[in-house]
């Protein structure tokens, strides 16, 4: 199930959906430092 979801996700949306999962986890890693940042 899984793996056929995502083979038609990368086939209809792959880049878009690798674009989406990239700028989530450079904002997981990033927004913690801003907030440490502008709280210093």
């Amino acid at each position: 199930m899984e793996k056929t979801k995502w083979l038609d996700i990368k086939g209809n949306h792959g880049n878009i959906l690798l674009y989406v999962e990239m700028a989530l986890s450079i904002m997981s890693t990033v927004l913690p430092l801003a907030t440490i940042r502008s709280s210093v």
